[in-house]
């Protein structure tokens, strides 16, 4: 394994480790390997491509170039022809064998134009051989131009729209069609002949490289984050084999019914279209059978509801005007101190003895005068007498029948209290009914001017 640092150093690892290390004269920025003369090649920030002999252990004469830098190389596997992608924009392709540019492609004019950014110079960031013919080539603007090695105009232009240098472009094994490529933001897959989209992942943190497992849908991008992303896309291929287990995961989720969600529709019953009168529309177009009733497209549904209820708008308006005219009536009223379900008796007594319980003898009576506080009922040492049903009073038990004569004076004066108390609530009720049918009268009127208006 070959690696190129940021120092200016190549190490050579093996098995063990670190084997060898080397110094290049300029920093190098990208790197392929020639296998038929065990030949390094490097590109960076020079007009000069180094070669390293791994056979004999030392640079060989390098190549010389009118370009000012590189940022990518590659050899093509088939014919070993060397390609340069050079800060200039330009492609240029190298035989190895006569040591002597073949070929120069200016790709900065196609991306130039594409993009309609004309602030910097594009460069050429990335290189792909898809086989011996066609090229990929990714610039610093975002653009990938493919091309036949044959011509020197792109028979297709796919751009990413972000404006960020493309980092890394494959092509699947198993759909020879789809194209992967990644910038900064989002790795992308399309269709090379048509440019269209199969699928977008765009994650949360940048990326930085990508490889998709040959003959697999299988993709790993690695990113600013402790972990690597991997997404599995059977569309692209099946999973690799030793983790198969993908595959199990993706039918157990296509067996799972997906559920179908109508935005722009009305779901009603059978008993809402006969009370809309649209029954006989069952059976057309316009009707869509589900579960236990139809779906109905919103806007024939609003049309049909304003043809069956003309007057919907006034009712909610008049229960809207009602409910208005109650709230104020119920904020001038005084609210009576609740009485206990449990003991009933004995708390009512309580009350009269500690003069809590006090009824509004008059209409004009401010609501501050009345006792709100229920001591002996809020009292937690005694909570469980008037919450807890075990707690009731037996009144035939022989304990409560000696005090009988207490209880039946106090059951007196507490009857002739409530008698008064609701001859009052029968002035006040009389009152109350005579302020409805003045809302009442209100609210017509109300209604009335606004449709002559």
């Amino acid at each position: 394994v070959v690696f190129m640092h940021s120092n200016r150093y190549i190490e050579f690892h093996s098995q063990v480790g670190n084997y060898y290390t080397i110094r290049t004269p300029k920093q190098g920025r990208a790197c392929d390997y020639r296998y038929s003369s065990c030949d390094l090649y490097c590109v960076g920030a020079t007009n000069e491509i180094y070669r390293f002999n791994l056979e004999q252990g030392q640079y060989l004469e390098p190549l010389s170039s009118k370009s000012t830098g590189f940022n990518a190389c590659e050899f093509n596997p088939e014919h070993e022809l060397f390609a340069c992608g050079s800060v200039e924009g330009h492609l240029e392709c190298y035989d190895p064998r006569v040591r002597s540019l073949v070929g120069n492609i200016d790709c900065a004019v196609y991306a130039n134009s594409n993009s309609g950014n004309s602030v910097s110079l594009p460069a050429v960031s990335c290189i792909k051989f898809k086989d011996a013919l066609n090229i990929a080539v990714g610039t610093s603007t975002g653009q990938i131009l493919m091309f036949d090695i044959r011509s020197n105009k792109p028979y297709f232009i796919k751009d990413h729209n972000y404006n960020l240098p493309i980092k890394r472009i494959d092509f699947h094994t198993l759909n020879d069609d789809y194209v992967l490529s990644i910038d900064k933001k989002i790795c992308k897959i399309w269709n090379r002949h048509t440019g269209k989209n199969l699928t977008s992942i765009e994650p949360a943190t940048p990326l930085n490289d990508m490889l998709n497992i040959p003959g697999s849908g299988l993709i790993c991008l690695t990113n600013d984050s402790p972990k690597i992303f991997v997404y599995y896309i059977p569309t692209l291929g099946n999973a690799p084999k030793w983790c198969t287990f993908l595959d199990n995961i993706t039918e157990e989720l296509e067996e799972k019914p997906a559920d179908t969600v109508y935005d722009d529709y009305k779901f009603l019953t059978l008993k809402e279209l006969d009370t809309l009168g649209l029954s006989h529309l069952i059976g057309s177009d316009l009707l869509r059978a589900y579960m236990h009733g139809y779906f109905m497209d919103i806007r024939l549904y609003n049309q049909a509801k304003s043809v069956a209820e003309p007057f919907a708008f006034a009712e909610y308006r008049k229960q809207k005007l009602r409910a208005k005219i109650d709230l104020k009536r119920e904020k001038s009223r005084v609210p009576l101190p609740i009485v206990p379900t449990v003991n009933k008796e004995l708390a009512e007594k309580l009350l009269h003895d500690e003069g809590d319980f006090i009824v509004n003898k008059k209409k004009k009576q401010k609501a501050a005068d009345t006792k709100e506080s229920l001591t002996i009922l809020k009292d937690s040492r005694f909570r469980s007498l008037f919450t807890n049903p075990d707690m009731q009073i037996d009144a035939n038990h022989v304990s409560f029948k000696n005090i009988a004569p207490l209880v039946s004076r106090l059951s007196k004066q507490t009857a002739v209290e409530d008698e008064s108390i609701s001859n009052e609530n029968d002035e006040d009720q009389d009152e109350e009914e005579q302020e409805d049918d003045d809302g009442n009268d209100l609210i017509d009127d109300m209604l009335t001017s606004d449709e002559d208006n």
